[in-house]
């Protein structure tokens, strides 16, 4: 029985001393959360024939402080600059995208959306472009719930799933729908 017990732990910490380190699996798992093969075909082709210029922001486009910020938080296994959820609708997701100019071409950043219309194809509206030098703007899903803000001295609560901007030097911004319109407010500086 005891011998059986240490082949177990012997097996055990074999297997584990072969798996991929946490940092490159976290890494893998990124890397393909950017990918756009994952999208829907339509938003795919609208990036295609619209952004063609444009690229996701990826965790290499960030600072190596902020990417060791990012790294460690709970959003480390998704891409920076792309985030889904039920942000119009509770029946049909939505993409957000913070794209970057391909090198060489510009500089600046594109937050845009793609929300699905009333026959399930998407629609694309840009919510921020800046053809200014800066820093990454990352994308990320917030939960339904009470968020504060300082400038207006007030809570807001959203039903739905938001999203939130961040930007060094900027602040951070929650998107959220409302009566059929989008918000915007800044939650930090």
């Amino acid at each position: 029985m005891k011998s059986n017990f240490i082949f177990s732990a012997f097996f055990i910490f074999m297997i584990s001393s072969v798996s991929l380190p946490s940092d490159l699996h976290g890494q893998q798992l990124l890397h393909d959360s950017c990918v756009l093969n994952r999208l829907p075909l339509h938003i795919r082709e609208i990036i295609q024939s619209k952004f063609s210029l444009w690229r996701i922001l990826t965790l290499n486009d960030l600072s190596e402080e902020d990417q060791r910020f990012w790294s460690r938080s709970d959003k480390r296994n998704q891409c920076p600059g792309m985030a889904s959820g039920h942000y119009e609708s509770n029946s049909a997701f939505s993409f957000v995208f913070s794209f970057v100019p391909r090198a060489g071409i510009s500089k600046g950043y594109q937050l845009v959306i793609f929300t699905p219309d009333a026959t399930g194809l998407y629609k694309d509206t840009v919510l921020e472009k800046s053809e200014n030098p800066s820093n990454p703007l990352v994308v990320y899903t917030v939960p339904p719930g009470i968020y504060w803000n300082d400038e207006r001295n007030r809570s807001i609560s959203i039903s739905r799933e938001g999203f939130q901007s961040e930007q060094k030097e900027n602040g951070a911004f929650l998107f959220f729908w409302e009566r059929g319109n989008i918000n915007k407010w800044k939650i930090s500086d």
